[in-house]
């Protein structure tokens, strides 16, 4: 069996980083659709971020698509550790380094800085991830609202 090199989180060029935001936002393609199919549906910022950062060649949904099916993480390595829950995940200052104001602030710093505008309102209020903690993801904001909040985590390499 190889020895597998991981790299410190430092050592992953800015296009590793956006490319493991990306994948942690869809994971397989049945999350894509699903984003396509019942939310925004607006893919058009994670295509521009794609293509600005040479992870696809061609501004299209089908180069898009093709990038989501190559990297599909497979459903047994997509589980989240067994009693994780959202509210835990954000309340845990160890895993984030964040509070959940300053969370809310680099969060709209993503979305300003990546250009991933996917919600109606344009940014991520404190509110919003207070009712995440307590009610589902049952809305597009929601849902949009755990999605930037993906990338986040696959673009800082957090360790869950």
């Amino acid at each position: 069996m190889a020895k597998v090199s991981l790299k410190k989180r430092s050592e992953y060029s800015e296009k590793e980083r956006i490319e493991s935001g990306l994948i942690a936002v869809f994971p397989c393609f049945e999350a894509y659709k699903s984003f396509v199919q019942t939310d925004t549906g607006n893919t058009e910022p994670f295509i521009r971020l794609a293509v600005k950062n040479q992870i696809i060649e061609e501004e299209s949904k089908e180069a898009f698509e093709i990038f989501i099916k190559d990297k599909c993480i497979p459903v047994e390595k997509r589980t989240a550790p067994a009693g994780l829950t959202f509210r835990k995940l954000v309340e845990d200052k160890n895993r984030t380094g964040l509070s959940g104001r300053a969370l809310c602030n680099w969060l709209n710093r993503l979305i300003k800085d990546f250009e991933l505008n996917i919600l109606p309102a344009g940014k991520i209020n404190n509110s919003m991830i207070t009712r995440l903690k307590k009610h589902a993801a049952d809305t597009c904001v929601r849902r949009n609202t755990l999605r930037l909040l993906s990338f986040w985590f696959g673009y800082k390499r957090l360790i869950l």
